[in-house]
C-alpha cells in the first residue's frame, strides 16, 4: 500500500482559511453573547463595530461550510488520481 502524498498548497490554504473563519466566527458569537448578558440591548448593535461583530458569524460560517465541501472534493480527486496506476508511455 502506498503512503498518501501530502496535501497540496491549495488544500492547506483552504484548511487554514476554514479554521480561521470558524475560530473568528465563534469568538464573535461569544462576544455577542457576553455583550447581551452584560446589558447591551439589541438596538445598540447598530453601531459600526458591533454591527461587524454581530454580522461576521452569519457570513463566516456559511463560507466555512462551502470551504469544507471544496476541501472534500479536492481531497477525493487527489486520492482518486493517486489510486490509478501510472500511465506507461508508448515508444
Amino acid at each position: 500500500m502506498n503512503a498518501s502524498s501530502p496535501p497540496h498548497r491549495l488544500e492547506r490554504i483552504f484548511a487554514y482559511v476554514f479554521a480561521g473563519l470558524v475560530g473568528l466566527s465563534m469568538v464573535c458569537f461569544a462576544v455577542v453573547i457576553i455583550a447581551t448578558a452584560t446589558g447591551l440591548k439589541g438596538n445598540e448593535f447598530k453601531g459600526g463595530f458591533w454591527q461587524a461583530i454581530a454580522l461576521l458569524p452569519g457570513i463566516g460560517l456559511p463560507i466555512a461550510f462551502v470551504l469544507v465541501i471544496v476541501l472534500l472534493i479536492l481531497n477525493m480527486r487527489r486520492r482518486a488520481r493517486e489510486s490509478q496506476p501510472p500511465v506507461k508511455s508508448k515508444k
